[in-house]
C-alpha cells in the first residue's frame, strides 16, 4: 500500500496594517531616493520584525523594479530606490509579517 501524505500551504491572510509612505528627498532619476514607509498593526503599535518590499511600476507599464525597505526603528522601514526614468511612478508597499500581509499603492511623478 502507498500513502500519499498532501501538504496544506497556508495562504497569507489580510493583517489589516495601516501603511504610511513617502519619498524623504526629491523624487528624480539616477540617484537614490530613500522611502519612508510607516507601518501599524490592527492595535495603532509600530509593527517589529516585518518584510517590507516596494514594487515600482511605471504607470505606461514600460519598467519596474523592486526594493526592499529595512527597519531604522519600531514600525519604520526605509528603501532606497533608483528610477531609471521620469514620469509617473504607482509605488506598492507590501508588508508581510508571519503569514499575514497587507499593502497599499500611491501614485508618484518622477523627475530629472
Amino acid at each position: 500500500m502507498v500513502f500519499f501524505a498532501s501538504m496544506l500551504v497556508a495562504q497569507p491572510q489580510e493583517g489589516n496594517y495601516k501603511i504610511r509612505f513617502e519619498p524623504t528627498a526629491k523624487l528624480q532619476t539616477g540617484t537614490r531616493v530613500p522611502i519612508e514607509v510607516t507601518v501599524t498593526d490592527d492595535l495603532l503599535k509600530p509593527l517589529i520584525n516585518a518584510k517590507v518590499l516596494l514594487t515600482c511600476t511605471e504607470v505606461t507599464g514600460s519598467a519596474e523594479f523592486e526594493v526592499e525597505a529595512k527597519a531604522t526603528t519600531p514600525g519604520t522601514y526605509v528603501a532606497k530606490a533608483v528610477f531609471p526614468k521620469t514620469g509617473t511612478w504607482s509605488i506598492r508597499a507590501l508588508v508581510t509579517r508571519n503569514d499575514r500581509r497587507s499593502s497599499r499603492v500611491i501614485q508618484f511623478t518622477v523627475a530629472e
